[in-house]
């Protein structure tokens, strides 16, 4: 794997991809899915859900890198059937820096044919993102204590995750995106690029 990388990196400075180019902004909302809900059983719950969301900003550094930034956000609710007054809420809030390489261009003329016309853009990121997670429990039922408890806390970290993802570009300044990742807040996320 590391020779693979290393190739990577010693032949990407040489090409110039057609997808992306020095100087171009591009901003992309996204929706994620394949998030893992708590460990607990939930089976006696009713669960409200909002889906993991962010937008990434990324601005073309060459011809074949773009960096930026994102924001994302996402939430559980999970209510007693029985007992309303038990609830459990989970709420992530995350916020970082990325870095993008395009290589659609580098197989193009690697292969010296135009195998993807323009019109596709395949990346890899890496992601250095801060995470906030924040739980409360409201009306918890303690066996040891019995007695109906809240509670809460939250934790802060420091990650780095990578994504993958393909663009297929609709015109020349929109297209629809699909990544897979941990640098996401779920590991298959789906939405749009536009640039200009």
């Amino acid at each position: 794997m590391k020779k693979i990388w290393l190739l990577i990196l010693c032949c990407v400075p040489i090409v110039a991809l057609g997808q992306y180019k020095k100087g171009e902004w591009s901003v992309s909302p996204k929706i994620s899915f394949a998030k893992h809900a708590d460990d607990r059983d939930w089976s006696s719950y009713s669960i409200v859900k909002m889906p993991p969301l962010s937008v990434a900003v990324e601005k073309g550094l060459t011809d074949y890198f773009s960096a930026g930034g994102y924001v994302g956000y996402y939430a559980d609710k999970y209510t007693n059937d029985t007992l309303k007054t038990t609830v459990y809420k989970y709420n992530t809030f995350t916020t970082g820096v990325m870095g993008t390489l395009h290589w659609a261009g580098w197989l193009e003329k690697t292969l010296n044919y135009k195998v993807f016309l323009g019109d596709w853009d395949f990346y890899l990121s890496g992601v250095f993102k801060m995470v906030w997670h924040e739980r409360k429990e409201e009306h918890v039922w303690h066996e040891e204590k019995q007695a109906f408890l809240d509670d809460s806390d939250s934790k802060f970290s420091l990650e780095v995750r990578p994504i993958m993802g393909v663009r297929y570009f609709v015109s020349d300044n929109f297209s629809m995106l699909v990544e897979v990742g941990t640098g996401n807040l779920g590991m298959v996320t789906s939405g749009v690029t536009w640039r200009w």
